[in-house]
């Protein structure tokens, strides 16, 4: 957060004195230095894999991706890089984790970095659904936190997500 300082003036009996006041400078305040009330949201998602590993073990393939996600239509927008572990089961049913590290406007004003931690399961090219941490945010977004689920019905190309999100110090 940028800080500028002003000095303002008192007067306390007879004598003036020079008090400096902190000052947050224009389009870099956090959201909120109070708590604020947990706020719905939901938007969209799109997923373009941009490399991946892969291992086999048992009858099960570890697959590493990195991928390139946009995050649309809703409060939340921005595009991320996302790390994926996952296990595809002989099956096809997978289980994964991961995180997204995002560029993203939050609530069309608050600009910065946050990153959004995410575990889930599904079916290999199917549908999949998980649970997903916001936090750990920078600049305005350094005291957002909230959770969220997500659906794809395609294996994670693009699917939908909602949840609640709040500032707090």
């Amino acid at each position: 957060m940028k800080m500028r300082w002003l000095i303002g003036a008192a007067v306390l009996g007879s004598v003036a004195v020079a008090i400096p006041v902190p000052v947050i400078a224009a389009g870099t305040a956090s959201a909120a230095t109070t708590p604020t009330t947990p706020t719905a949201f939901s938007g969209g998602f799109t997923s373009e894999p941009t490399g991946a590993s892969y291992r086999l073990a048992d009858g099960n393939i570890f697959i590493t991706v990195t991928d390139s996600v946009t995050f649309t239509g809703g409060t939340f927008d921005g595009t991320s890089i996302e790390q994926i572990n996952m296990v595809l089961h002989p099956d096809l049913s997978i289980e994964f984790h991961g995180s997204d590290v995002c560029g993203c406007t939050v609530a069309g004003s608050f600009v910065g970095t946050i990153v959004m931690r995410f575990s889930g399961n599904g079916v290999w090219n199917g549908p999949t659904i998980g649970y997903i941490s916001i936090g750990h945010g920078t600049g305005p977004l350094a005291n957002l936190h909230g959770t969220a689920t997500f659906l794809s019905l395609n294996g994670g190309t693009y699917g939908t997500w909602s949840g609640v999100y709040h500032f707090a110090p």
